[in-house]
């Protein structure tokens, strides 16, 4: 099955085909078949090929700075900002500017950032 994926991402010959290789991803994906060594690497030429329409929109995300993950998607900086402040009063924020791939293939629980840009750590606001 693995070679059989590979060989039909080869073209990448129009938009249908590109969905066809999502669905047959997305099965594969929901089946117990999915093995990360054998199709990971399938996962990410899919992704390669579909160029920007693979990835979300840029999107702002806060965090405590001393906290591992980021929280609360913004749409622009002032937000993550504004958000962060009201929900970390007084402690120094982290601040990211990312974006996911925007396909069935993420974790429930996490998304993993594809991309990022932008990280800044803001010292904490004394009222």
């Amino acid at each position: 099955m693995t070679e059989a994926l590979t060989t039909a991402l080869e073209p990448y010959a129009s938009s249908q085909a590109t969905a066809d290789i999502e669905k047959l991803l997305e099965a594969l994906w929901a089946s117990d078949e999915w093995l990360p060594e054998a199709h990971e690497p399938i996962l990410a030429r899919w992704r390669a090929a579909r160029g920007e329409a693979a990835f979300s929109p840029w999107r702002w995300w806060a965090k405590e700075a001393e906290a591992e993950s980021y929280e609360n998607e913004c749409l622009t900086r002032a937000d993550a900002i504004a958000w962060a402040r009201k929900e970390y009063p007084g402690k120094a924020i982290t601040i990211i500017e990312c974006r996911y791939f925007d396909d069935a293939f993420n974790d429930e629980e996490m998304i993993w950032f594809a991309e990022s840009r932008n990280e800044e750590t803001l010292p904490g606001e004394v009222d």
